[in-house]
């Protein structure tokens, strides 16, 4: 599997594909690597409020600074935010319009947000994330980083080894059996695994998921 392989959305391969601002490095046993100041990801999708994610990812640093790993905002600093940002001053912060803190921070691990709930490797963490920002919502998002307006900004130095986007609130029961799959996925040479399910396709493939939460691959297909 190839660099270029890895930016393959694996739910709807050609829609919603991640393609390079500034590439990251890639392996096959730590997926994407990204050096924390140049190196990000785009996808094309306005990520709304009601909408999940989770990313699984090792190798981040605490350094008392915003080091976004995943997700967009309004530009110049708006309040409609939809990211990720494993450790800020040891304090985690899931963002979902408005944002949530908890502490402590995660420097490897799955974090999610499911709705209007944060998620730390599987179990909902914090309470719920308030709704009614303002701004203009962008039509796209960072991965690796955080996508404002024109660009990036926020630069995550970490490993993301999976990336899982859903365009309904999953359950947290969905949240446990995606977060379970990612964990096992070093039983595979293949990463990082990109899958966005969107448009209506995703709860089809919830029903695949759970009967696959133990499979041979270890992943959802």
């Amino acid at each position: 599997m190839s660099l270029a392989d890895s930016y393959i959305n694996r739910a709807n391969p050609g829609t919603y594909d991640a393609a390079p601002g500034t590439a990251p490095t890639w392996a096959a046993q730590t997926g994407w690597t990204f050096n924390g100041t140049t190196q990000y990801l785009l996808a094309d999708i306005a990520a709304n409020i009601g909408w999940s994610v989770l990313v699984r990812y090792s190798g981040a640093t605490d350094l008392g600074a915003p080091k976004i790993i995943f997700g967009s905002q309004s530009a110049g600093g708006g309040t409609v935010r939809f990211h990720i940002q494993p450790s800020q001053s040891n304090i985690i912060y899931y963002s979902h319009e408005d944002s949530v803190g908890v502490a402590p921070g995660l420097l490897a691990g799955v974090l999610g947000i499911a709705g209007q709930q944060g998620f730390r490797n599987g179990v909902s963490d914090g309470g719920v994330i308030p709704s009614g920002g303002t701004g203009t919502r962008p039509t796209k998002v960072a991965i690796g980083a955080l996508y404002e307006g024109a660009g990036a900004v926020f630069y995550c130095n970490a490993n993301i080894q999976a990336l899982y986007i859903y365009n309904v609130p999953i359950t947290p029961t969905q949240v446990r059996a995606v977060t379970d799959a990612m964990n096992m996925l070093p039983m595979r040479p293949q990463l990082p695994r990109f899958r966005s399910w969107l448009t209506g396709g995703a709860v089809t493939q919830f029903r695949k998921l759970l009967g696959l939460r133990t499979g041979s691959r270890g992943v959802p297909e």
